[in-house]
């Protein structure tokens, strides 16, 4: 309907939101079919993230990132690594009003010039 990049999962159409755009992240993968498309969400909101990679796996403790940094929309908290870096923990729900506050949701700009928005 000329409203964004979608995907077709178990029968439903769910937006897919580029998450190098709405973390402003440089040189990442733009062609969704060298990518990988991530399902997540809350209850019965789901969305994809388009990814470049999937590193591994792994049990972590999430910890708060604390005053110094603030809050950050689609951050949920941290956690120090097994090499001691420190990832970053997803929040799907804020993802998701990211993506749908940022004014070109995550799609190419020829998406939403067609579209009108």
């Amino acid at each position: 309907a000329g409203r964004g990049e979608v995907v077709v999962f178990k029968g439903k159409v769910l937006p897919i939101f580029r998450l190098h755009r709405l973390f402003n992240i440089k040189e990442a993968v733009e062609d969704p079919t060298k990518g990988l498309l991530i399902i997540i969400g809350e209850g019965n909101q789901r969305c994809a993230l388009l990814v470049d990679e999937l590193v591994g796996q792994q049990q972590v403790v999430a910890k708060p990132l604390g005053d110094g940094i603030g809050k950050v929309q689609g951050i949920a908290s941290g956690a120090i690594l097994g090499d001691g870096r420190v990832g970053l923990i997803l929040d799907a729900q804020g993802i998701s009003v990211l993506a749908r506050q940022t004014s070109d949701l995550g799609m190419p700009k020829e998406v939403v010039r067609w579209s009108g928005t």
